[in-house]
């Protein structure tokens, strides 16, 4: 499963924060002067995974 992280993004052309659009999934610098303004990017995401459940070990047994 991905998750959207929600983290403070600063543009590289001018370092100003960057804005989540399109539901968290897009973000986009808004300054005026920017070259890069309105050019959106996929927001960054991390890959969930679910725990791994261990078997509890069976005992040995005691050969005689």
């Amino acid at each position: 499963m991905k998750a959207i992280i929600q983290a403070q993004i600063h543009c590289g052309e001018c370092g100003s924060l960057m804005q989540y659009h399109k539901e968290n999934t897009m973000v986009r610098c808004n300054q005026l002067k920017c070259s890069e303004r309105h050019v959106e990017y996929l927001a960054p995401t991390i890959e969930l995974a679910k725990p791994v459940e261990e078997k509890p070990k069976k005992a040995a047994r005691n050969a005689k």
